[in-house]
C-alpha cells in the first residue's frame, strides 16, 4: 500500500486476537488493518484513515474521535521516529469491540520499548515522553508486547462512547 492508503475491512487477524486479553476474534464488530511506510507522512496518512473507517462504522462522538486521532498520530509518530528500520513498515489495527470500545494497535520492528514504564512518571518539562502521557490520558488501558518474528505491537484501548 502507498500513496492514498486504504486500509483493508476484513476479520481481525490472528495476530490481535491472540495478543488481546479479550476473546477479540469473537468479540469484534468492525475491523480494518494497514501499513504504512517508516516515514513522517504516514502520520497524516493514518489519522486520515482512521477518521474514515470511524466515520464509516458511526464509532464515536466529537470527543472520542479525537482522542482516537490523536492516539493514533502519537503511536504512529513514536514508531516512525524511534523504530524506522530500512525496508520495513509499520502496521496499524483498529478493531470495534461489539461493546464499543476500539482497540488501536501500531506494530514495528523493534522488539523492545525502552522508557514504557518511565512514560508515566513525570516527563511534563521534557519534550520526549509526552506523546505517551497523551496517550494514556485518552486510554483506558495502554499496553505494549513483543512480536516474535515481528518487532512490537503498542496497544490502546478506547471506552464506547457515552450514549445521551
Amino acid at each position: 500500500m502507498s500513496g492514498g492508503l486504504m486500509m483493508s475491512s476484513s476479520r481481525p487477524a490472528t495476530a490481535l486476537v491472540e495478543t488481546t486479553g479479550r476473546c477479540v476474534g469473537a468479540d469484534v464488530r468492525e475491523y480494518a488493518k494497514a501499513s504504512y511506510p517508516m516515514t513522517s507522512t504516514s502520520v497524516t496518512l493514518a489519522r486520515r484513515d482512521v477518521c474514515s473507517h470511524l466515520e464509516r462504522w458511526e464509532w464515536g462522538t466529537n470527543e472520542t474521535t479525537y482522542a482516537a486521532r490523536m492516539i493514533v498520530t502519537e503511536l504512529v509518530a513514536n514508531a516512525v521516529k524511534h523504530a524506522r528500520r530500512r525496508d520495513h513498515e509499520l502496521l496499524l489495527h483498529l478493531a470495534v469491540l461489539v461493546d464499543g470500545d476500539l482497540i488501536v494497535e501500531v506494530s514495528d520492528p523493534v522488539p523492545d520499548f525502552p522508557c514504557f514504564e518511565e512514560s508515566a512518571g513525570s516527563l511534563l518539562d521534557d519534550e520526549s515522553g509526552r506523546g505517551l502521557m497523551l496517550v494514556r490520558s485518552y486510554s483506558s488501558d495502554l499496553s505494549w508486547f513483543p512480536r516474535p518474528h515481528i518487532g512490537k505491537t503498542v496497544r490502546a484501548l478506547l471506552p464506547a462512547p457515552r450514549t445521551a
